[in-house]
């Protein structure tokens, strides 16, 4: 056997890390369409959660593809030859692994990406990356890794040590290479009802077809459970060849197993670096985490984001797109114009209504009522079953209707579980943001991929003002009433009554007007590249999410003054 280093096999780590690289973002939270002809954002693969076979990356970080490093790389702009070692491998096709993790089982890296000093990269012609991938990903590989390191606890599977272990000299490619390819195929599979995921088709409940919820959902844990299966076991014939391959004795195997075992004990008391708010899909997930992700696809359906159309035509996952070829800049589950970019206008004969706008309200008289938006996907979905399945899914969410999980700010609404889908490596950003007034009776939603200088007014004109005007003139009917109505009487009572709570009602929303003007007035131009939590930070007052008042307050003390908001906040006085 050689060395695990050598002309066609190589182990490398970049020389940033992620704080370093200062413009780090979510892949959703970017103007992607408007990148892809100039490559501006590119994906970063930066260690994170331990997933073998297949694993997303969610971060992407401004290239300069002129000087040929990252964007403001260590802030030294005035040093423009600086370069990023290793610069000249990143783009390849090859493998990454998180530096900690129970075991070292690498992932696919596909081509296009760049990687940090904590993402490491395994890099050699794309024909011997799936053999690499299965040999790399065995229990025997694992084994003699932690050997060379001196196990204990979480180990660190730094690259310097990997360069020194041994590899088989001749690995029939057609057996660990193929098997290898298709565990990552079925892990792909795991991973496509994860909308923030680029293999995203559709949620797990929609991949199925059932009479009720329960039903699809006892249907898709069944269908997750055999992919794990069917996963495991061909992880087991790669264990097999990886033993014959590099000699293993019966001995040597309970060694491994025994070994194996005895780290685990270790692991469970050790820190893993790891994702702690990405929830995965190989777990199936449970009841109610399941009928949130329809929750969710409804929202963005009727935002735009999603191609309804796609409902009933999950099959072929599996054949998204090659494994080694960049990643696509969003799922092919979202709604696309010819051009092959995101659409800004309905298709012809397309079966739901868009807010363009991106603006919806929690307001039962409105058009864009949030709730009536969502009814109408359900109904799109299923039809004459959509209220049975709107009383089931309000069953499953522990609430009593859908305004009451819409309408709830901490756990178990709507909005915390959005900040939780969209919150991977570390980095929180949700794209459905909830502007609430004081007693929770009102809210705007607006949807971040259309924030624009304009937004705040259109919500202001188009839904708040004439919001404020129905209540207003409803006190005016209550108080006519109350004027022609005997000053006795449980009817004047009950008037009196409505007449106050009208009159907090009001009050509220000319609070939440107040507000949200307040902001609009400031006429800050919103710069996507900026990321979600500079530009949510502004509404912070109207947002029930700590993180937009602590960004409100960093910006306020002078930081991120290389944002555009932050140079807005300097030039308008805001920021001294």
């Amino acid at each position: 056997m050689e060395r695990f280093e050598t002309e066609d096999r190589v182990a490398r780590q970049g020389a940033v890390t992620g704080n370093d690289a200062r413009f780090v973002r979510a892949w959703w939270e970017v103007r992607l369409w408007e990148t892809r002809p100039a490559r501006k954002w590119v994906p970063f693969a930066k260690s994170g959660t331990s997933s073998p076979y297949y694993c997303d990356i969610p971060l992407v970080v401004p290239w300069d593809a002129e000087r040929g490093t990252f964007t403001g790389y260590r802030g030294l702009l005035h040093r423009p030859s600086l370069k990023p070692a290793n610069a000249s491998l990143f783009f390849l096709p090859g493998l990454t692994w998180p530096l900690r993790a129970r075991r070292f089982r690498p992932a696919v890296m596909p081509s296009g990406c760049v990687f940090s000093i904590r993402g490491y990269a395994i890099l050699a012609p794309e024909n011997d990356l799936w053999t690499i991938l299965g040999v790399t990903a065995s229990r025997t590989f694992d084994f003699l890794f932690k050997i060379a390191l001196g196990r204990s606890g979480y180990p660190e599977f730094v690259v310097g040590v990997l360069q020194l272990l041994p590899f088989p000299d001749e690995v029939p490619s057609h057996s660990i290479g193929e098997t290898a390819k298709k565990i990552f195929l079925i892990r792909r599979q795991m991973c496509s009802s994860d909308e923030t995921d680029h293999a995203f088709v559709l949620p797990a409940l929609l991949q199925n077809e059932a009479q009720s919820l329960s039903e699809r959902i006892a249907k898709w844990q069944g269908q997750i459970e055999d992919m794990q299966n069917e996963s495991l076991a061909l992880e087991h014939l790669i264990d097999q060849a990886a033993d014959e391959l590099y000699g293993m004795s019966e001995d040597d195997r309970r060694s491994v197993t025994e070994g194996d075992v005895a780290a685990a004990q270790e692991c469970d008391a050790a820190i893993d670096d790891t994702d702690p708010e990405g929830a995965t899909a190989e777990s199936g997930g449970e009841a109610r985490q399941l009928v949130a992700d329809v929750m969710s696809y409804c929202v963005g359906s009727h935002l735009g984001r999603w191609d309804v159309r796609t409902i009933g035509n999950a099959g072929g996952v599996s054949e998204w797109h090659d494994a080694f070829e960049p990643l696509c800049w969003y799922s092919s589950a979202m709604l696309q114009g010819q051009d092959g970019l995101l659409a800004t206008e309905v298709p012809g004969d397309y079966p739901l209504r868009i807010d363009w706008d991106g603006v919806v309200a929690d307001d039962s008289g409105h058009q864009d009522d949030i709730i009536r938006r969502v009814r109408e996907v359900l109904e799109l979905i299923w039809k004459d079953q959509a209220y049975a399945i709107e009383l089931e899914a309000c069953e499953i969410l522990g609430v009593k209707t859908l305004r009451d999980y819409f309408r709830k700010p901490g756990k178990g609404g709507f909005w915390d579980d959005h900040v939780k889908r969209y919150s991977k490596s570390r980095r929180k950003a949700p794209i459905y943001w909830l502007l609430q007034s004081s007693k929770k009776n009102y809210a705007l939603w607006l949807y971040y991929h259309r924030l624009d200088k304009a937004m705040l007014f259109k919500g202001l004109q188009n839904y708040v003002e004439p919001k404020i005007q129905r209540e207003e003139n409803r006190l005016g009917e209550f108080r006519s009433q109350k004027s022609s109505a005997s000053d006795s009487g449980k009817g004047a009572k009950k008037l009196d009554r409505d007449i106050e709570r009208q009159e907090d009602l009001i009050f509220e929303l000319r609070d939440f007007q107040e507000k949200l003007r307040k902001v609009a007035d400031m006429h800050l131009v919103p710069d996507l590249d900026d990321g979600v939590v500079l530009n949510i930070a502004p509404l912070h007052e109207l947002v029930p999410w700590k993180e937009a008042k602590k960004y409100w307050n960093d910006l306020l003390n002078g930081e991120y003054a290389w944002s555009l908001i932050g140079k807005q906040l300097r030039e308008k006085g805001v920021v001294k």
